[in-house]
């Protein structure tokens, strides 16, 4: 019995430490770990909930607004890796709170989204039209 204790004391202070660690690591790391920064993901946000943009039609609008900071393949690279992310993590959504807000530009509540929330990671289709025209902007030098 007292062997059984001191395992379950190692194991929840172990999980506590590897828990408490994840609230330490710095901003930075995570955004490294993402490939985009949070301002990046408030961009992406905001393109796919108020201006309801899937893969191609984010990628066209960012060509315009960061075709200064960065080449249409980085752009192109950034706007697949969130899509990818999102499908992989959109079915979690369905377990929030209906009054749980995480930016400003959210003024509904979850009550009434009807998106799916179970996507193919691969948006083949959409992907391929992103890296064509990225290639073809590379080329022209835009």
């Amino acid at each position: 019995m007292l062997l059984r204790l001191l395992n379950w004391n190692l194991l929840l202070r172990t999980t506590f430490n590897q828990t408490r660690y994840l609230f330490l690591v710095p901003s930075l790391t995570r955004q490294v770990d993402m490939g985009m920064t949070y301002d990046e993901l408030s961009v992406f946000g905001r393109l796919r909930k108020v201006y309801k943009c899937g893969p191609f039609s984010m990628f066209e609008k960012l060509i315009h607004e960061w075709s200064d900071q960065l080449t249409p393949v980085e752009i192109a690279t950034k706007v697949k890796r969130f899509f990818y992310f999102y499908s992989v993590n959109r079915h979690k959504m369905t377990t929030l709170t209906p009054a749980y807000h995480a930016e400003a530009y959210s003024p509904e509540d979850n009550r009434y989204d009807l998106r799916q929330f179970l996507y193919n990671a691969s948006w083949s289709w959409q992907f391929k039209k992103i890296d064509e025209l990225a290639q073809e902007l590379s080329k022209n030098g835009k």
